[in-house]
C-alpha cells in the first residue's frame, strides 16, 4: 500500500458523545454483495485504481485516514473523511473503481469524535514530503445497541454519561485510547473506539470495562485495522 493509501439512538448516543472534539464522516468499506471472482490481472488492475482514487481523495483534502481491516470478514476497510455529510462521501465513493466494478460498497455516517486525526501526519509530510511511516495495528471496538438495554431515569442517565466520559478521558491520558465517538443516525450502530496499538486481548478487556458495555447498554465486536503511524492521534 502507498503512503497516502495508508493514511489510509437516543440514550446511547448521548452516552457516547465526547464533551468536545471534531465531526467527520466514518465510512465502512464493505465487500459488495454481488462481488465475484475475477481474473488475477483484472482484480489487480482494479485494486491499483482503487488505491489511486484513495490517494487522490487524500491529496484533494477529503480523506484524512484510511486502511484495511485485518479480520473484518465482509468489512474490508475504514475511510475517515473531512465532509459535510455522508452524501458527500457517497458521491466521492461512486467514483472509486472498486465501487464501480462491484468489488466494494461504502456505508458512511457522521462521526462526532475526540479529534486530532491526521494532524501529526500533516506535520510530518510538511517537514518531509517523502515521509513514509510504518503500518500499525489498531484495535477497533464497534459498539451496537443492546436490544435488552435497561431503561434509565434522567438521573441515572446523567451518572452513566459522566462515568463513560471520565473513563474515555482517563484512557487517553493513560495512552491507551486514540480516538472515540458516536455515529449520527446510525440506528443500532452506536459508535467506535479506536485504541492505540496494543494486544487485541487488552483492548477487549478495556472495552468490557466501559460503562456502556459493563452495565448492559451496549454490545461490541473487536477488530484490527491497519493504518500508517502518525495518522491517528496520540493520547493526551
Amino acid at each position: 500500500m502507498s503512503r497516502l493509501g495508508g493514511i489510509i439512538c437516543g440514550i446511547l448516543l448521548a452516552l457516547t458523545a465526547p464533551a468536545a472534539g471534531e465531526e467527520n464522516c466514518f465510512a465502512f468499506l464493505n465487500a459488495h454483495p454481488q462481488r465475484r471472482e475475477l481474473p488475477k490481472e483484472e482484480a489487480e488492475r482494479i485494486q491499483r485504481e482503487h488505491i489511486a482514487h484513495i490517494e487522490k481523495m487524500a491529496k484533494d483534502g477529503h480523506l484524512i485516514a484510511a486502511g484495511p481491516m485485518m479480520d473484518g470478514g465482509a468489512w474490508r476497510g475504514i475511510l475517515i473523511f473531512n465532509c459535510q455529510s455522508p452524501d458527500q462521501v457517497k458521491t466521492l465513493a461512486e467514483q472509486d473503481p472498486a465501487v464501480l466494478n462491484k468489488r466494494l460498497v461504502v456505508e458512511a455516517y457522521r462521526w462526532n469524535n475526540t479529534g486530532g486525526i491526521g494532524v501529526e501526519y500533516k506535520k510530518a509530510i510538511s517537514a518531509n514530503p517523502n515521509h513514509r511511516g510504518k503500518m500499525l495495528r489498531y484495535p477497533v471496538a464497534l459498539l451496537r445497541r443492546n436490544p435488552s438495554a435497561p431503561v434509565l431515569s434522567e438521573e441515572k442517565l446523567a451518572q452513566a454519561k459522566n462515568r463513560h466520559a471520565e473513563r474515555l478521558k482517563r484512557l487517553r491520558v493513560e495512552g491507551k485510547l486514540s480516538v472515540a465517538g458516536p455515529f449520527e443516525q446510525g440506528g443500532d450502530l452506536l459508535g467506535v473506539f479506536i485504541y492505540q496499538p496494543m494486544p487485541k486481548d487488552e483492548a477487549r478487556t478495556l472495552t468490557e470495562g466501559d460503562p456502556l458495555v459493563a452495565e448492559g447498554w451496549a454490545v461490541f465486536r473487536l477488530y484490527e485495522w491497519l493504518c500508517e503511524e502518525k495518522v491517528m492521534p496520540a493520547s493526551d
